[in-house]
């Protein structure tokens, strides 16, 4: 078997997203890049580009969840709204 490269995409490239489209988006910017790569020796703009706004969502979610994970629970409008009431 012969050296080469090898390029992940979607679920095995940790973009895939269930919820939204974003997953698509990050797949088809995913497979851009990798089309330049190839093209371009190795180098790609839009790998750099989506490597760096996923690195950035990592973040974001990571500082969410330590603040859920500290015991501190957003409360919406209406929990608010429904506990003034009470007792």
């Amino acid at each position: 078997m012969g050296a080469g490269r090898v390029f992940f995409g979607g679920r095995c490239g940790r973009t895939g997203e269930g919820r939204t489209v974003g997953g698509i988006v990050a797949g088809f910017r995913g497979a851009l890049g990798v089309s330049e790569a190839i093209l371009n020796n190795g180098e790609s703009r839009e790998l750099r580009s989506l490597r760096r706004e996923l690195d950035l969502h990592l973040l974001i979610r990571k500082t969410i969840h330590q603040f859920q994970a500290g015991g501190l629970q957003s409360t919406s409008r209406s929990d608010e709204c429904s506990n003034a009431g009470g007792a």
